[in-house]
């Protein structure tokens, strides 16, 4: 026996099966509770990323979690690391709290913070010597924060100095004499650079500084091409040439397609006396923004 109808079968059936699909897109499409994720804190004064014991959980942060470096804990990175939500550093105290990143070391993280903005007197401190440290969520803009907290007083300072860097990083407090941010370039082995077009802003605020510290060849280049470099007024950088032994030259020091510097403070220190170095924001020829240090004899 025929079923009644059955052209109107089919149709309903059909769009129970798109009403089933379109909740489904909705589900994957609606935003992210990153507050939702689960907390995890060091445990041990030398912490290992990848030594579950080390974690208050008993487990190794990986994926949606929120991962924290308490105040007088040093975490170290040497294997893969992989963080979608965010690394704190500086929680539960004004002890020092540092992470290390070295050699071997894979690591993705969408937001680390050096300095917990929500923690009075919070202080930390980062250095990446080697490997790989990538800043990416889902958008592509993931930042590297130095004490970028507008409240609380406080101090970041992260250092490069070899290994690759790509990735967003905002430096220093909204407002003067709040936290108080630092990025040491140190040396000309890193390479450092954005990690996509459009997303990856290098931004330093009135409390924060930006220093090179030449080694005896040059310094290695902030790549921000693709991307803008902001040093908003009372930010300084200063290019330290006490190492310095190299023949004259001209280095670029920060390369972006639009680089905002008004009333920036730059200060060019500690060169030896048969050097005379000099450095000013410039276009280049094709017309890149750049931050530009010209190394020449002295007199």
């Amino acid at each position: 026996m025929n079923k009644p109808f059955p052209h109107i079968f089919r149709a309903s059936t059909l769009l129970r099966g798109v009403l089933l699909l379109g909740a489904t897109a909705a589900i994957h499409a609606a935003p992210v509770n990153y507050e939702e994720a689960p907390m995890m804190f060091t445990k041990t004064r030398a912490t290992d990323w990848n030594r579950a014991r080390d974690w208050s959980t008993g487990q190794v942060p990986d994926g949606f979690v929120r991962a924290y470096v308490c105040a007088g804990d040093t975490l170290t990175i040497r294997g893969k690391a992989d963080n979608t939500v965010k690394l704190s550093l500086g929680t539960r105290g004004e002890k020092l709290a540092t992470i290390r990143i070295e050699d071997g070391a894979k690591a993705k993280f969408s937001v680390i913070t050096i300095g917990a903005g929500w923690q009075v007197n919070s202080t930390a401190e980062g250095y990446l010597t080697g490997g790989e440290l990538i800043m990416q969520n889902p958008t592509n803009s993931g930042f590297l924060l130095i004490a970028d907290a507008a409240t609380h007083s406080g101090t970041g300072r992260f250092e490069i100095s070899g290994g690759k860097f790509a990735g967003g990083i905002i430096v220093g407090g909204i407002h003067p004499n709040t936290q108080v941010g630092t990025l040491v370039i140190k040396g000309s082995k890193a390479n450092i650079s954005a990690n996509s077009p459009n997303t990856n802003k290098l931004d330093f605020r009135p409390s924060g500084t930006l220093i090179f510290e030449l080694d005896d060849e040059g310094v290695s280049t902030l790549n921000w091409k693709g991307n803008t470099a902001i040093f908003a007024p009372q930010s300084l950088i200063r290019i330290d040439g006490k190492a310095y032994k190299g023949p004259p030259k001209t280095l670029t020091l920060v390369e972006a397609d639009t680089i905002k510097s008004k009333d920036a403070k730059i200060e060019v220190v500690n060169f030896p006396s048969q050097y005379d170095a000099k450095a000013a924001f410039t276009t280049r020829g094709d017309k890149k923004a750049i931050l530009q240090l010209k190394i020449s004899r002295a007199n």
